[in-house]
């Protein structure tokens, strides 16, 4: 059995201990020192389809991606009480630049985007987590790969810790922080995406509106005034009103330069990087966990 670290306890680190565990073979170890979907992972707002941006194109892979996703989410599913994802469809308020077979026309500038969802994150890692039985995890905050030299190979799945590990201009990276209010009292029964979006929460009556891009920043830490200035806007475009904010969280995201597409990464040796999941991740996290232990290592 190969002893495998894996730094990160988001939806990346999660998604590749559980491969690890199906593959069979492998004794997984999660270090993070904040815990279960402490960073990025756990401040995201749970939006998964295949048809981002301005125009709508589909993501490459992106129904694949989508079924990998919702595979996990399934078998997350099974160990917490009650469903985890709204699974009615996202309405998208911007035109598309062509029809697919899973998008049904309701107006001019409107779509239904029947395969997707929304998915409680808080309720998604926890299942997650739970589902890698076998897996070890320890509340710890790793700070030189030289600590985990007694294992036979090493994982980096840290989001935004990635660059305590890595040199940002060899991986070809980029930070990005996104803020996300916290609202309540909109009656709204299904997500919305257009100009900015607002999610379904897993607590009937609450909502995430989202999200900002922040290229520059001094903090990681959520500043409500920041949200609120950024992102209140956006909500009479979605159709909101007769709202009540009541919060904020924050996360740093990793993304590609040039592209959207995440990055499998040899680092040297037994280390590999799975990283620039983007605002992506949900779509891409378990494709691309999948492909590093099945098709890699």
């Amino acid at each position: 059995m190969k002893r495998v670290a894996i730094i990160g306890a988001g939806m990346s680190g999660l998604a590749c201990a559980w491969y690890l565990l199906e593959r069979g073979g492998f004794v997984p170890t999660i270090f993070d020192g904040v815990g279960i979907g402490g960073g990025a992972s756990g401040a995201a707002a749970g939006l998964v389809h295949p048809y981002p941006g301005e125009q709508g194109r589909q993501s490459w892979m992106g129904h694949a991606a989508l079924q990998e996703t919702g595979r996990l989410v399934d078998e997350a599913e099974k160990h917490v009480s009650g469903p985890i994802a709204h699974r009615n469809g996202i309405l998208r308020q911007k035109p598309l630049i062509q029809e697919y077979p899973d998008v049904e026309r309701l107006s001019s500038s409107a779509y239904l985007i029947h395969s997707g969802m929304t998915i409680s994150m808080p309720l998604y890692l926890e299942g997650l987590f739970r589902a890698c039985s076998g897996a070890l995890f320890k509340k710890r905050h790793i700070t030189a790969l030289e600590e985990l030299s007694d294992y036979d190979m090493i994982i980096i799945a840290a989001g935004h810790g990635i660059f305590q590990f890595a040199d940002r201009e060899h991986l070809k990276v980029r930070a990005v922080k996104g803020h996300v209010l916290h609202c309540k009292g909109l009656g709204i029964t299904r997500s919305v995406v257009g100009s900015g979006y607002l999610a379904l929460g897993h607590v009937p009556g609450t909502y995430f509106v989202g999200s900002t891009y922040e290229k520059t920043f001094s903090s990681e830490l959520a500043s409500f005034d920041v949200a609120k200035e950024s992102l209140v806007p956006k909500m009479s475009g979605l159709g909101a009103d007769g709202f009540a904010v009541c919060g904020c969280s924050a996360g740093v995201r990793v993304s590609a330069e040039g592209h959207y597409l995440p990055k499998i990464e040899r680092l040297g040796g037994n280390v590999w990087a799975l990283t620039a999941m983007g605002s992506r991740g949900l779509l891409y996290h378990a494709y691309f966990a999948r492909k590093l232990v099945y098709e890699c290592i």
